[in-house]
C-alpha cells in the first residue's frame, strides 16, 4: 500500500515545496540584494528535458537560481548534506539527489540523464564547488556527459555579484547589485567544426564557455576567450597526432606479415 502512494506523494510534495520555496527565495533575494535578471525569455517553458548550468561563487547562488526556475526542478547535492537529520529529508523532497564528490559517480550521472529524458528540469553546477576567488574554475566533465547522453536542451546561466552579499562592505542593511544572465538554449554537439569527435574535455570547455560569455571579463577565469582558444588549438594538435599514430600503426607490418607478404 505504501509503495502505491509513496511516489505520487513525493511528486505532490515536490511541487508544493517548489512554490513555497520559490516565494521564500523571492523574498530572500529581494531583501539581500538589488537583483536584475537578464534574458528570462530564454528559459524554456515547455515540458521538455532542460539542463540548466550555472556558475558557483557563493552559498547565495541557490536562491537566485531558484528565482528563475519556471517549474519544479531537480539538482545534485553532496551526499553528506543529504544525510543530515531532517534537513536532508526536506531537501530531498525539494528535488535534491545525492552525488559522491571526489570521484565519478555513475549512479548520479545516470539518474540525471533519466530525469532529463523524462522531460524534467535539472540544475547543475559544472564546477562542482564554490570558487574561492569568485572567478570561473575548471568544470567537471560530468555535466557535459549528461547533456550528450540525454540530448537535452542546455541553458547557461551566469550569476555575478553574490560575493558582495557575503562581504557586506556597505553595511549590514545594504543591498548589493546582483545580475543573473540567462543565455540562449542550445544542444551540446559531439562533432567539432572540423568534423571530428570532441573529447569530454572539449565539450566541457564548450559548456563552460557559454556561461563565461554571459559574464564580465573579470569573472571568466579559466574560461577567458584567450585561454579557451589556446586549449582548442591543443586539442586539435592532439587529435592530429593521434590520427597520425593510427595511420602509422596500420602501415607498419609485423615481421610475420612481411614474411608472408
Amino acid at each position: 500500500m505504501w509503495q502505491r502512494i509513496k511516489y505520487p506523494a513525493q511528486k505532490i510534495s515536490h511541487q508544493l515545496l517548489y512554490y513555497f520555496n520559490w516565494l521564500l527565495k523571492f523574498l530572500v533575494v529581494f531583501v539581500v540584494s538589488d537583483c536584475t535578471v537578464i534574458g528570462r525569455e530564454n528559459m524554456p517553458r515547455q515540458k521538455t528535458g532542460v539542463l540548466v548550468t550555472i556558475n558557483h561563487m557563493s552559498m547565495w547562488d541557490l536562491p537566485f537560481a531558484q528565482n528563475i526556475m519556471p517549474r519544479p526542478y531537480f539538482t545534485m547535492t553532496k551526499i553528506e548534506f543529504l544525510n543530515l537529520p531532517f534537513i536532508g529529508g526536506l531537501v530531498r523532497l525539494m528535488g535534491a539527489y545525492p552525488v559522491r564528490r571526489g570521484k565519478p559517480d555513475r549512479q548520479a550521472l545516470q539518474f540525471s540523464t533519466e530525469l532529463l529524458k523524462k522531460g524534467e528540469l535539472v540544475l547543475l553546477y559544472p564546477e562542482g564547488h564554490r570558487s574561492d576567488d569568485y572567478q570561473l574554475i575548471e568544470g567537471h566533465s560530468g555535466a557535459a556527459l549528461i547533456a550528450i547522453s540525454s540530448e537535452a536542451l542546455v541553458v547557461p546561466v551566469a550569476v555575478t555579484g553574490t560575493e558582495f552579499i557575503v562581504r557586506k562592505r556597505r553595511g549590514i542593511f545594504s543591498r548589493p547589485k546582483v545580475v543573473v544572465r540567462i543565455g540562449k538554449p542550445y544542444h551540446l554537439s559531439r562533432i567539432t567544426p572540423d568534423g571530428r569527435k570532441a573529447s569530454l574535455e572539449e565539450l566541457t570547455d564548450q559548456m563552460m564557455s557559454k556561461i563565461a560569455e554571459l559574464m564580465p571579463p573579470e569573472y571568466q577565469g579559466y574560461y577567458t576567450p584567450a585561454k579557451v582558444v589556446e586549449r582548442q588549438a591543443q586539442y586539435q594538435r592532439e587529435a592530429l597526432e593521434e590520427r597520425a599514430r593510427r595511420a602509422n600503426s596500420r602501415n607498419i607490418k609485423s615481421p610475420v606479415e612481411k614474411y608472408e607478404g
